[in-house]
């Protein structure tokens, strides 16, 4: 999974967004081979999603990370930000297929409605099991 991130350059795609803004966007990917078995099609989506979204609602000199880690027999894939986060008053909206929590980014960018958040609690669909 890791050199897939590698070699398919998952950040260069947002790095003219970073650097318009002045983001800190970075990527901690292990060495060691990381080995996961999903949809790499869908799975791309969920993380071009994510990344998209946090450089939309961080502000300029902000930071947006990428990384990979391993946990016992599992990936964990986290996209972090320095961003503006969800207002409470959506937060408990966000586990929807079809969420009420959509809204503009910092620059009233349009937000889909947030599928990737749905994907983390039904990582089934996104990683191409049911």
């Amino acid at each position: 999974m890791n050199e897939w991130v590698k070699k398919k350059k998952v950040l260069e795609h947002f790095k003219t967004d970073a650097l318009e803004k002045q983001i800190d966007l970075r990527s901690d990917i292990p060495e060691k081979r990381l080995f996961a078995d999903l949809n790499l099609k869908k799975f791309s989506r969920v993380l071009e999603n994510l990344i998209s979204n946090a450089l939309k609602f961080t502000g300029g000199k902000g930071k947006v990370r990428l990384s990979l880690e391993e946990k016992a027999e599992n990936v964990l894939i986290m996209v972090k930000d320095t961003g503006i986060g969800i207002p409470k008053e959506l937060q408990h909206f966000l586990f929807e297929k079809f969420s009420r929590a959509k809204r503009f980014g910092l620059k009233r960018q349009k937000t889909p409605w947030p599928w990737h958040v749905h994907y983390q609690t039904n990582c089934g669909d996104a990683w191409g099991h049911h």
